[in-house]
């Protein structure tokens, strides 16, 4: 039951109930970690793992922009693709130095 529909002064003691559970559903989750030492993020070039990714992006797109008929079950199902494709190259246009921003 979301917490949303038994919050009130009339359903307290179901919101109690449900974030018990929450709670010890939390928990038990915790119980399967297997984490021995602490955390560290490996380095990783996300520009040159990503790149390729963009480049198939574009790449999908130019070849199913002009379908046999404007019905073709391909070219609807791939306008995503190519939306993307044009919000990248959109983004691009923009970006001056690495294509890639770098989260930190």
């Amino acid at each position: 039951m979301p917490l949303a529909l038994v919050t009130g002064p009339a359903n307290s003691a179901k919101a109690a109930v449900v974030l018990e559970r929450l709670r010890r559903a939390a928990y038990e989750l915790a119980q399967w970690r297997d984490f021995r030492g602490q955390w560290t993020r490996e380095p990783f070039d996300r520009a040159a793992a990503i790149g390729p990714i963009i480049e198939l992006v574009h790449r999908v797109a130019d070849l199913s922009a002009k379908p046999s008929y404007a019905g073709d079950n391909l070219y609807l199902d791939t306008e995503p693709v190519r939306r993307a494709s044009r919000d990248l190259r959109e983004i691009e246009s923009r970006t001056i130095g690495s294509r890639i921003p770098d989260p930190g």
